[in-house]
């Protein structure tokens, strides 16, 4: 828009216009992300080799029997996947190495 005195307005986009709107619906697709990779994660455990993490193989023969009923299907997380343990643990490992 045009002022009469040849100064342009500024008119906002219609996403920044959105607001909170806008700030749901980026929350919303981040979500929807985030979900479809812990699924791949979940449903593509072959992939990533889950077999070689033997969390449950050495609960088993260490006779830990005291907690086999609470061991369910375990899922792994790669370092690659962020917040998870081996993630953590990676940043911890990088950083002492720094230091």
């Amino acid at each position: 828009m045009h002022e009469p005195n040849g100064v342009q307005e500024w008119e906002p986009t219609t996403i920044i216009r959105g607001g909170r709107l806008l700030q749901q619906l980026v929350v919303d697709c981040w979500a929807a992300a985030e979900q479809l990779n812990l699924r791949w994660l979940r449903t593509h455990q072959h992939t990533i080799q889950a077999e070689l993490y033997q969390g449950l193989a050495d609960a088993l023969q260490n006779d830990d029997l005291s907690t086999t009923n609470q061991l369910g299907h375990r899922i792994v997380l790669p370092s690659s996947f962020t917040g998870s343990d081996r993630h953590m643990s990676q940043l911890y490992q990088d950083s002492m190495a720094i230091a």
